[in-house]
């Protein structure tokens, strides 16, 4: 019987291993969509190839040089809309309650995060197609803040 389960063990190892070679890898990406820099700020951006999962992320300067974690959202009221020409597409809340912390920005920005559209994500996008972007938030506080797009994305580098 030990002999069996050895010959199978032999067998199956490499079946495994090729198999779980061939199943696709995703990894998070991050992308700079614009700086916001006055009460009413917009761009536009190309929605990554081969991506999916798309969340938008306020980055705000860390406080004492350090990320942190817990920090709180800032008191922002506002919105994010995102258009495919005339048509509004989708319109994300900026109030208190809405932004998620998170750890989703590159370490080498120097940002804190916050999702935007916690805890939903947004599903009707099209990777590859352009939209525009515009964000109002009336009472800008004096911490500079931009947005950014976090998506998962295959092997492949998004474009």
């Amino acid at each position: 019987m030990d002999k069996m389960k050895q010959m199978i063990s032999i067998i199956c190892l490499p079946v495994l291993l090729t198999g779980c070679a061939l199943l696709p890898l995703e990894y998070p990406y991050q992308r700079h969509i614009l700086n916001i820099s006055n009460t009413n700020s917009q761009a536009q951006f190309v929605c990554p190839k081969h991506s999916h999962l798309f969340r938008f992320v306020l980055g705000i300067p860390y406080e004492n040089g350090k990320p942190n974690y817990v920090r709180q959202a800032p008191q922002l009221s506002g919105i994010v809309q995102v258009y495919n020409g005339t048509n509004i597409m989708q319109t994300l809340p900026i109030r208190e309650g809405t932004l998620g912390t998170c750890n989703w920005l590159p370490q080498e920005e120097h940002l804190d995060g916050f999702a935007v559209d916690w805890p939903t994500t947004i599903t009707n996008m099209l990777p590859g197609k352009t939209y525009d972007i515009r964000v109002n938030i009336p009472e800008l506080p004096k911490t500079p803040l931009s947005l950014w797009m976090e998506f998962l994305s295959d092997g492949l580098q998004p474009h």
